[in-house]
């Protein structure tokens, strides 16, 4: 109050209070500016830090209406990277001719992905993994004493000369690359044999609401894991505890212990069952992850198309698949549990999804993995190593259903005589004094003008229709563009065909077994047929009505 003392007007107290702020406020956006263009990251900066950095000052400067453009921002962010990061933007600016288009959303998650995977080949946890830290092991690579040092043989930091796995090197060859891979043994299809020296890291799939949810039995495959995660201690047939924690996102996430896992995929009729070695057993983990890197290093591949996920062998043999669930690949895969010794006690056995699917009247799965998940039922035992079909015959066959038509077509013409609907009522039960028994009726689309001519036999509408044409030509001084009849072979022939091919019309037909995508023919026989019914009523003699109205 006391920049506004004095003042008796409300033009007086706006006066002194831009004298005294609006000075200090360019001078707030001069500083705000000045720490925009000068921000830059030192080596071995935080991205997601920097860029939030960044990003904060833009936003003070929007507040005080001193605008960044976002192409500013695009070459403000790129120009404030440290040196190790020249090759990249170099890189970029060539690939777009000098002239980055990208915008400042799109190139955040660039740099997140390129950062994220710097720091994954350097053994660096980057602002978004999550890592495995061992109390237990031996040493990582951030303890390595040369992570500094730039090795003379191949320029990369992070070792020396002598101990370089390059060519030229002191140790040529025995690097990762120098390894044959795997030794056959165990009988049962090995997924992976890991290396236990690197730093595991994951993204976990957050649980979401979905008519399908994802539980903690389901298998996802990850290509930003770069260890397998198992949520279930009964799938370990072998296992040793273990004290580690899987940090990044959110709370560190407890390791309670490393050993193989046994899953079974179900396709085709198939069951084929994999061994997963070394595989992290994460209890507090929301599903079980198959890293996609170590299928990878198996020799494996796999194949993307249409929404479904395919898992080869390195002889391109199928061996699983998944499908897409909002953005996630769901494997169709289960864990295979063992049986812990027990006392013998009555208990009831537990059912698979697709029974107890069964039990309930068919209700959907989602309905019986809330009553699951909720403990509302009692004595509710499901096989969670079950996978639901979502294929059952018995359901298809009796809950399809379709959705209700249009009260009006989409597609009216709006011009006279460029469409016109026909449908063809009969045979009368009663036969006119002429001998009448069919009659098509002929509706202009867009003015509803309508037209009937009987018929005799339907042999006769080909000639209907020819005279039909003819009166519309005479009329308009061109033929209709189209005609909509149902899929009837009286409408539909030959003949017809080659009538409307010569005249230019395009015939449309409705979809088997719906009248209701003809409905302006249909509701004019209804129409037609409820006035000779009430007519019928009145006069009391069905053979007289038939006679005058035919």
């Amino acid at each position: 109050m006391i920049h506004i003392s004095g003042a008796s007007t409300a033009r007086e107290m706006w006066d002194q209070l831009t004298t005294v702020k609006e000075s200090k406020g360019q001078l707030g956006v001069l500083a705000t500016r000045r720490a925009l263009y000068r921000a830059t990251a030192e080596e071995g900066f935080k991205m997601v830090t920097h860029i939030s950095k960044i990003r904060q000052l833009q936003d003070e400067l929007h507040i005080m209406d001193n605008l960044v453009s976002d192409e500013d921002f695009v070459m403000i962010l790129l120009t404030s990277l440290p040196e190790s990061w020249d090759n990249y933007t170099t890189s970029l600016f060539g690939s777009s001719r000098n002239k980055p288009n990208v915008k400042s959303h799109e190139l955040v998650a660039v740099l997140l992905e390129e950062d994220r995977q710097q720091k994954a080949c350097n053994g660096e946890s980057s602002g978004t993994a999550l890592h495995a830290h061992a109390k237990s092991r031996g040493k990582f690579r951030g303890d390595n004493p040369n992570k500094d040092k730039e090795c003379y043989n191949c320029h990369k930091k992070g070792h020396v000369s002598s101990d370089c796995w390059a060519k030229g090197g002191g140790k040529e060859g025995q690097g990762l690359k120098g390894r044959k891979g795997l030794k056959k043994g165990n009988k049962v299809n090995q997924a992976e044999e890991v290396n236990t020296d690197l730093n595991d890291c994951a993204y976990m799939a957050s649980p979401f609401t979905h008519s399908r949810e994802i539980t903690k039995y389901d298998w996802l495959l990850d290509s930003g894991t770069t260890s397998h995660i198992c949520t279930i201690r009964d799938a370990f047939t072998e296992f040793r505890a273990v004290d580690e924690t899987l940090n990044g996102v959110g709370e560190g996430t407890p390791v309670k212990g490393r050993g193989t896992v046994n899953i079974k995929f179900e396709f085709d009729g198939k069951t084929l069952t994999h061994q997963l070695r070394n595989t992290l057993y994460t209890p507090d983990a929301p599903n079980c992850l198959l890293s996609l890197s170590r299928f990878d290093n198996t020799n494996g591949k796999v194949a993307f198309n249409d929404g479904m996920c395919w898992l080869k062998n390195k002889d391109g043999k199928v061996i699983g698949k998944g499908f897409k669930h909002q953005r996630l690949y769901l494997l169709a895969a289960r864990a295979i549990l063992q049986e812990r010794e027990r006392s013998n006690y009555a208990t009831t056995r537990k059912l698979a999804w697709d029974e107890w699917h069964r039990h309930f009247g068919h209700i959907s799965i989602s309905a019986l993995q809330q009553l699951d998940r909720k403990d509302l039922v009692s004595g509710l035992n499901i096989d969670q190593s079950s996978i639901p079909s979502h294929t059952c015959t018995p359901c298809i066959q009796t809950k399809q259903t379709h959705k209700p038509f249009p009260q009006e077509a989409e597609n009216r013409s709006e011009i006279a005589g460029e469409r016109f609907v026909s449908d063809v009522w009969g045979p009368a039960k009663v036969t006119s004094i002429r001998g009448w028994n069919y009659y098509i009726s002929f509706i202009d689309n867009a003015k509803r003008y309508d037209t009937i001519l009987f018929l005799v036999k339907k042999s006769d509408l080909t000639e209907r229709i020819k005279g039909h044409v003819t009166k519309l030509k005479q009329k308009f001084g061109k033929a209709p563009r189209y005609m909509r009849v149902d899929n009837g072979s009286e409408l539909v022939n030959a003949e017809v065909k080659k009538f409307v091919e010569e005249e230019g019309i395009t015939i449309e037909t409705t979809a088997p077994y719906s009248p209701s995508q003809n409905g302006i023919a249909e509701r004019f026989n209804r129409t037609i047929l409820e006035l000779v019914h009430v007519r019928v009523t009145s006069i009391g003699n069905r053979a007289y009505c038939s006679c005058q109205v035919c």
